[in-house]
């Protein structure tokens, strides 16, 4: 007798937390279990999934250009820049390479950027590049030179040489020099301003494929 009050007060204990929502439930229904556990299992794989970003591969070295066989060809400077240089006291240097006007336009955009000069007018039919005018270094018009506070720019042009074979391009390199005298700026002449150019030129014209 006493086997079955302890018996029947037990079941009634076990059927009394069962019914308790607070209570971790000790029976279930058939499959119930396995259902709730694929949920959890599905869950925690698409949790821990992680969609990567999309990853662009951009070419080394030189930028891409359209038409870039047509830029430059004429010898003779755009009418417009030799406007500008009429009169004045601009520095020339020239130097040949051995890539099409298109490499040479790109590489000398891209030299002028890393160099931080100021660029202006990008003129891939005329192939010329200008820059602003530039005030830094020995020329800073906060530190007056020997000859004054000066400042330049540059013209920059490229073309085909017309005396040598298809693939020989050739870089102009005015100088435009200006001296502060008087109130005014002034044109002067001013040398030796384009080997740090020509010599980023040539490092991005290294970086093209061969």
């Amino acid at each position: 007798m006493n086997f079955t009050c302890r018996n029947i007060v037990l079941i009634s204990f076990v059927l009394m937390l069962s019914a308790c929502s607070s209570s971790p439930k000790l029976f279930w229904d058939t499959e119930e279990g396995l259902d709730q556990s694929a949920r959890s299992t599905d869950a925690g794989a698409s949790g821990s999934s992680e969609v990567l970003p999309e990853v662009t591969t951009q070419p080394q070295g030189g930028r891409e250009l359209p038409m870039a066989q047509n830029i430059g060809g004429a010898e003779q400077l755009p009418g417009k820049y030799s406007t500008i240089l009429a009169g004045s006291k601009a520095d020339l240097n020239s130097r040949s390479y051995g890539q099409t006007t298109g490499d040479l336009f790109s590489a000398t955009v891209d030299a002028m950027v890393s160099l931080n000069y100021p660029v202006d007018v990008v003129d891939s039919s005329g192939g010329v590049v200008t820059s602003d005018w530039i005030r830094k270094g020995e020329n800073n018009p906060n530190m007056p030179s020997v000859i004054g506070y000066t400042r330049h720019r540059y013209i920059a042009h490229i073309y085909h040489d017309p005396a040598a074979s298809s693939n020989l391009s050739k870089l102009d390199v005015y100088v435009l020099g200006q001296v502060f005298e008087n109130g005014k700026w002034t044109d002067t002449t001013l040398q030796y301003l384009t080997e740090e150019l020509y010599s980023a030129v040539n490092e991005y014209l290294a970086r093209l494929p061969h």
